[in-house]
């Protein structure tokens, strides 16, 4: 370890365009007087790994380079250590850059990355999942963003098996266009902070911690990521022409005004059914219900704009 600061570099976020422009914007991060080592991942999930052990050897700064799915990992591996010292700085370089857009991190990269100089360090919340997950064993995994199922999570697995070449609002509006032609509603029981169970032919439910994902989509347009709760929506079965209207709206975040739309802010839900239900998280698939969704209060410490 040269410093304390190091940077992991995710080559293939973006379709494989961060593995192009990175080399050129580290030597500008360099030239800004900004010192740190550099660890690239070399397959999904790696990130988790290169941090826990970063975390270890006494880094106490993670800058994550790639995608919201780097971020997620780097988190998982923050909570995982309880790594309360270090700090989480994002370079948005991924498909969606979803977070950046709640955390006021500039799509721009080396403003994103003057951040590192003159941004403030945030304690924000982190969601969490207790699930069974994709190798069928209990685990507990962790995001900063939004997790949901049922659409959106099928939608994320579909747009993570192409290239991503449109970019990420094309991506993830024509991936969530294929997906609802061929989605079958899915019997999900929501149980709220433990209060009411609710029965849906669900289309879609999400939990948001931040306000946006599917690349642009302004899911749970009222979350925070300081106020120590989550926001939750779920939609059940009508027409999918209505969907579609949904579909829409949500980009502009006025979907909540629709009255079929259960919405509330609250600190556990709980989701279960007797089919096989995705979950995704901070755009990964994790396993599938039934699952139990929470939050941590200020959990990691997050460098903002």
């Amino acid at each position: 370890m040269t410093c304390d600061t190091l940077a992991i570099v995710n080559p293939a976020a973006g379709g494989g365009r961060t593995r192009k422009a990175w080399p050129a914007l580290s030597r500008k991060i360099r030239d800004l007087g900004l010192r740190f080592d550099q660890m690239d991942t070399d397959a999904p999930g790696a990130g988790q790994s290169v941090a826990q052990k970063a975390i270890a050897e006494g880094y106490r700064r993670l800058i994550a380079v790639g995608g919201d799915g780097t971020v997620n990992e780097v988190v998982n591996a923050m909570m995982t250590a309880g790594a309360a010292n270090v700090e989480l700085a994002v370079i948005p370089m991924g498909t969606g850059k979803d977070l950046g857009r709640s955390l006021g991190i500039p799509h721009d990269l080396l403003a994103a990355a003057r951040l590192l100089q003159t941004g403030t360090a945030r304690r924000l919340d982190v969601g969490f999942i207790e699930c069974t997950g994709m190798d069928k064993q209990p685990c507990r995994r962790y995001f900063l963003n939004v997790a949901d199922v049922g659409l959106g999570a099928e939608t994320a697995r579909r747009v993570n098996r192409t290239s991503k070449c449109l970019g990420g609002f094309l991506s993830f509006f024509y991936g969530a266009l294929a997906t609802l032609i061929l989605y079958r509603y899915k019997p999900v029981q929501c149980t709220v902070d433990g209060l009411e169970t609710k029965s849906l032919d669900l289309a879609i439910a999400a939990l948001g911690n931040c306000r946006y994902f599917g690349g642009g989509m302004h899911i749970t347009p009222r979350a925070r990521p300081d106020d120590g709760l989550l926001d939750f929506i779920a939609l059940g079965r009508q027409k999918k022409t209505g969907i579609l209207k949904n579909l829409v709206r949500v980009y502009k975040g006025t979907h909540l005004r629709d009255p079929s739309l259960v919405y509330v802010q609250c600190r556990e839900v709980f989701l279960a059914s007797t089919e096989p239900v995705l979950i995704e998280a901070d755009g990964e698939i994790v396993g599938y219900l039934p699952a139990r969704f929470g939050i941590v209060p200020g959990g990691v410490s997050v460098i903002t704009g």
